[in-house]
């Protein structure tokens, strides 16, 4: 049998990159190791899935996590036509797991089994002023820990050993005010041109070096609500979902649609490859 870290590999950027190459080497081995698992004739998205489900039993990473949220909250909650999610999204000096921007904006930071909760206290005070709603996602082990370290506005959400997600305390709509420099320095300078011109009608015509500096004053001496409201619509243009691609994808994969910088092409490529048909002799050949 193949180690857990071996089977997350499946769903890492450079796994995938391959597969959407036409290398499926790395997907072989787990067929070739687990080869009473799949029929004589599958699809790479069966073998996706099944290294999913093994992620599930033995090994619920932080991209279970991410995917898990995808799956049940951003596509089983949410219409991809009025929400997006991102992932990473730099928040100071911290990197929030998942937002999911629609009307409101609601980050959930994951903590793993595997992970510690030093930081925990710091991330949570740089999301509080960004978000309207912040949650802490964890399972059982950390429950009672977090808890008691939470803000006063900050839910839990408890992936259970079911692998569901149950809300444990509600999270309270975000009253402070929002940090617009620490906003500026989450955007790319294009978004926050964008969220100036959404809100004045213009940008400022300055030099390069200078932008950044005219927008955060702008953006400064504005309503805050205002601005607040506007870069969730500049978020919603500018780092949409690629709604048919995700769609495409089995549920195993939806986060890695979301965080997919490959191009069109490859995408495409991407699709067609996991939902082929192959043979255990056919693909494991790309073995040797």
């Amino acid at each position: 049998m193949l180690t857990t870290n071996c089977i997350a590999k499946v769903f890492s950027k450079n796994n995938i990159e391959n597969v959407s190459n036409g290398d499926f080497s790395h997907l072989a081995k787990i067929v070739k190791a687990y080869t009473d698992n799949f029929n004589k004739v599958f699809t790479l998205a069966d073998i996706f899935d099944f290294c999913f489900d093994i992620l599930r039993k033995e090994y619920r990473n932080e991209y279970f996590y991410k995917n898990i949220i995808a799956n049940k909250i951003l596509m089983g909650r949410h219409s991809l036509s009025s929400s997006t999610m991102l992932s990473e999204f730099r928040v100071g000096g911290n990197k929030a797991d998942c937002v999911i921007i629609n009307q409101i904006s609601t980050c959930y930071e994951i903590k793993t089994d595997f992970d510690n909760l030093n930081r925990l206290e710091g991330q949570l005070k740089s999301y509080l002023e960004l978000f309207d709603k912040v949650y802490v996602v964890v399972s059982d082990k950390h429950l009672q820990t977090v808890s008691t370290l939470i803000p006063v506005e900050v839910g839990i959400i408890n992936l259970t050993n079911k692998s569901t997600l149950k809300e444990i305390k509600k999270a309270e709509i975000v009253k402070r005010k929002l940090n617009i420099s620490m906003l500026m320095h989450s955007l790319r300078i294009e978004e926050y041109k964008y969220l100036v011109k959404s809100i004045y009608g213009y940008v400022p015509q300055v030099s390069n070096t200078e932008i950044f500096s005219a927008c955060e004053e702008l953006l400064l001496n504005c309503n805050n609500a205002l601005v607040r409201t506007n870069y969730k619509k500049t978020l919603l243009k500018t780092r949409d979902v690629d709604k048919i691609f995700l769609y495409s994808l089995p549920s195993s994969l939806k986060i890695t649609g979301i965080n997919s910088d490959l191009k069109k092409q490859h995408r495409e490529d991407l699709i067609n490859n996991i939902h082929s048909t192959y043979s255990k002799d056919l693909l494991c050949t790309s073995l040797y």
